[in-house]
């Protein structure tokens, strides 16, 4: 996409100087994970009095008129035409005043030239760190950084650190909760604050949080086992055979060792606490390497969005009913 990248020149201005204090900026990050969390407390460095601004796909368009500088971190804006297409128009509307940093795969030509770093197959908050500390030169502990962009695309190759240190990490941060759920609305600014004492942390810190995750490793792998064994059922979607799984845990921890209970083509997380006003439910897919299954093309073809292995969207209660309906004895 030869647009996605601009050159940058233009806004490599120190984020110290008073013509940038003077002015009012937004950091809008993807509300529900570390990656979208540890992006935004990057870019707070740069900006530090920036309003943070939490959003998740099929959230309304947030308003940005009253800024003169719009971060845009770990996602994509668009809205959904009536005829299913994305509408860019939010994006290519105020790209005068957008740094927008991504690292999902975007199918769709998105209009317009904007600052910043678009690049697939590496953690938005890595992008974010190399962004604005090439750009702004700021300075913080990469360690957790590392950490969250390496589980955040699931490189089992260890694109920035150990996979299972990533994991273990991840595990750790898991303590903390979600960043959003219907009872408790939008919590993600209290995990933006973490992850921004997180960036300050010494080494000594970060070691002692990494061996907590691996403590908590242990519990994961019983309540995994429990998971399977009692909410847990085979399903098959066209030719595919999976799993359809009631859980509120988070879905990377559910099927980390798919293995040890049946290796499927795809794993469809749900739970009766994330269903929608209308009944709709909110899940999770994750697929394992050796499988086709495409969780990407499954969450876009119902406004949903994410990677190939891992991904998002909103299911009817209808459409649960009839998945469910497929299930069948191991």
């Amino acid at each position: 996409m030869s647009n996605r990248l601009a050159a940058c020149s233009s806004h490599a201005v120190s984020a110290s100087k008073p013509m940038y204090n003077a002015m009012k900026n937004a950091i809008i990050y993807h509300r529900v994970d570390w990656d979208g969390y540890t992006s935004a407390a990057v870019a707070l460095k740069a900006f530090p009095q920036a309003e943070l601004i939490g959003w998740n796909y099929r959230d309304p368009l947030p308003n940005v008129a009253e800024y003169d500088r719009v971060v845009l971190v770990d996602l994509t804006i668009y809205a959904n035409s009536a005829d299913g297409r994305r509408d860019f128009s939010w994006m290519f509307n105020n790209q005068k005043k957008i740094i927008w940093i991504d690292h999902h795969p975007i199918i769709h030509e998105v209009p317009g030239t904007y600052a910043g770093l678009q690049k697939e197959g590496i953690g938005a908050c890595w992008l974010t760190w190399k962004y604005f500390h090439d750009e702004y030169g700021i300075s913080c502990n990469t360690t957790h950084i590392k950490y969250a962009a390496t589980f955040d695309v699931f490189r089992k190759d260890g694109w920035l650190c150990s996979w299972e240190d990533a994991w273990a990490y991840q595990l750790f941060l898991n303590k903390f909760g979600p960043g959003y759920t219907p009872k408790t609305g939008d919590c993600s600014k209290k995990h933006v604050k973490q992850a921004s004492a997180l960036l300050l942390a010494s080494e000594e810190e970060i070691s002692a949080n990494l061996e907590a995750g691996y403590a908590r490793e242990e519990q994961r792998a019983k309540k995994e086992a429990e998971i399977f064994t009692n909410h847990a059922w085979r399903v098959k979607i066209g030719d595919y055979v999976g799993w359809l799984i009631e859980s509120d845990e988070q879905p990377a921890i559910v099927v980390k060792s798919h293995s040890d209970h049946g290796v499927g083509d795809f794993f469809i997380l749900f739970s009766n606490g994330k269903k929608d006003d209308k009944g709709n439910y909110r899940v999770s897919i994750r697929v394992p390497e050796s499988s086709d299954f495409s969780a990407k093309a499954f969450a876009e073809a119902r406004f949903g969005g994410g990677y190939l292995k891992a991904a998002g969207c909103i299911i009817s209660e209808e459409e649960m009913n009839a998945i469910w309906n497929t299930q069948f004895a191991l």
